[in-house]
């Protein structure tokens, strides 16, 4: 059938399947409802008036939309009805600069799995939308959680803010396996979720108003979380969890924060031997609200407040005072510009005010706590070994500097050895 001058062309029929190819000169799209929510019918609209709006009836199984050489901008509002039919959305770019927007709606969960930098799989609450050959993706849906899948590539993975002002977004952005999204920030999670190679992933300044939890799994490879800037992250804004998960290799995953960095609340989890968190600059680290507060390159396994022999650690001790409650643990072999060799594993932390609990690993522990707050409630798991607990009943306000630190730790710690 061949027409022209026809607005619009109406398709009463039950379909299975529906394809559109678009004019060969670009054409900024709008999927929609037909504006009678409820009758089974969608609608296919020009913005630019590149071609005539089609109603059609919803398509059973999968609807089609393809671009050629200009560029295309499909725009999905599902506002008042999902037009994404049960078969899937399929948009196909084609060549030229092309863009997909999610116009303003609410779902739970937004699920992006890349296959590439310009393929993958957008999951709206099981309505899937498959594209190709797209970039950017400009997403506003309002949701609960957002998940980014990464592919089974080489990632290096930059997650910012969106820098439009007050827009309560932030923007995704990759060197070679993801398009660049600006996407709506959840109100509870956001998982990055790593593939099988090596993923670098490096967080920049983030939207002030984000106050969702930053939910990292490195997954395969040898990876490194960076921030390249200064994170601030305090009072309200975003929680962060790490999961190190399995590597390959002898080096393991490499965790990186900026000295000066700011953190909420803060949870990791290392998996593996050679695994690291470590302070770029040499200037204090603070994750503040969380249980950790620490020095340049303190290397260390933990999972809120467990503490084991989940990787090999070094620490050089500061030679700055000391004014909060320290907590220092020995556990595996560790060598520091400060002690030399030793056989031990020091790690400083701030402690609760009313109580803390710790896990020992495998083997014989021993563990020196000084500067407890007063009626501050400690307890150890030491497992079936012969563990150590020591316990100094100094003032919290009891100011430690580097010559203290160390003659405790020769004290009450005599498996270090001393220069």
């Amino acid at each position: 059938i061949h027409y022209f001058g026809l607005e619009p062309i109406i398709n009463s029929g039950t379909v299975a399947n529906i394809v559109f190819n678009m004019t060969p000169n670009g054409d900024f799209i709008f999927l929609e409802d037909d504006g009678d929510p409820g009758n089974g019918f969608s609608r296919l609209r020009s913005g630019d008036a590149g071609f005539e709006t089609t109603i059609f009836a919803d398509p059973t199984n999968s609807l089609t939309i393809n671009g050629l050489n200009g560029n295309d901008a499909l725009n999905i509002d599902p506002s008042l009805v999902n037009p994404i039919p049960a078969g899937g959305l399929f948009f196909n770019g084609g060549s030229g600069n092309n863009l997909l927007a999610l116009l303003p709606a609410t779902f739970n969960n937004v699920t992006y799995d890349f296959a590439s930098a310009s393929i993958g799989e957008i999951d709206l609450d099981g309505s899937i939308i498959s594209y190709s050959g797209i970039e950017p993706v400009f997403d506003n849906i309002t949701s609960t959680e957002r998940v980014f899948n990464l592919p089974d590539l080489p990632n290096t993975l930059f997650l910012s803010d969106s820098n439009f002002p007050n827009n309560v977004s932030s923007r995704l952005t990759s060197l070679d396996s993801t398009p660049q999204i600006e996407f709506r920030n959840p109100s509870d999670d956001i998982f990055i979720n790593g593939g099988t190679l090596v993923d670098k992933i490096n967080i920049g300044d983030l939207e002030p108003e984000l106050d969702a939890t930053i939910n990292f799994d490195t997954g395969l490879g040898n990876d490194v979380i960076t921030s390249t800037v200064g994170l601030s992250l305090t009072q309200t804004l975003p929680d962060m969890n790490i999961f190190g998960g399995d590597h390959t290799g002898p080096t393991g995953d490499e965790f990186r924060l900026v000295s000066g960095s700011e953190l909420g609340d803060f949870s990791l989890t290392m998996a593996s031997n050679g695994d690291r968190l470590i302070g770029l600059e040499d200037e204090l680290l603070i994750l503040l609200n969380g249980i950790e507060r620490f020095q340049n390159r303190v290397l260390f396994a933990t999972h809120d407040i467990e503490f084991s022999r989940a990787m090999q650690a070094r620490v050089g001790i500061a030679r700055a005072l000391i004014n909060e409650p320290r907590l220092y643990f020995m556990d595996e072999p560790i060598s520091t510009p400060e002690l030399g060799p030793a056989t031990g594993f020091y790690f400083e932390s701030v402690v609760p005010t009313t109580a803390l609990s710790l896990t020992t690993g495998i083997g014989d522990d021993e563990l020196l706590v000084v500067g407890l707050p007063a009626g501050l409630n400690l307890t150890l798991d030491g497992g079936a070994d012969n563990d150590i607990l020591t316990v100094d009943p100094a003032h919290p306000a009891t100011i430690l500097n580097f010559e203290i630190v160390q003659a405790l730790l020769e004290q009450f710690l005599p498996i270090i050895a001393t220069p």
